[in-house]
């Protein structure tokens, strides 16, 4: 079936593309999957305890990670004010 047929324009199907293109870039990164899954087991999980349980991963990229999650509706983060 020739695109023309169809019914669906080459502009529909390359923006439903890069959506998905950038759903898998946002899940499949390095520190994306351990993140998510521990959100899953431990929720909710504080910050320095999600560094701890992450072997090699800095703060900032954490907290540059976290951002990028919670941007894409991945997961919510709550701000507790500290004594």
């Amino acid at each position: 079936m020739s695109q023309s047929d169809s019914g669906v324009s080459g502009q529909v199907i390359h923006s439903e593309s890069c959506s998905f293109r950038d759903i898998l870039v946002s899940v499949t990164g390095k520190w994306s999957v351990q993140i998510i899954l521990l959100t899953i087991a431990h929720n909710p999980i504080r910050f320095t305890e999600l560094e701890r349980s992450i072997p090699g991963i800095s703060r900032r990229m954490l907290t540059v990670t976290l951002r990028q999650l919670e941007r894409n509706g991945l997961i919510v983060r709550t701000v507790h004010p500290t004594v």
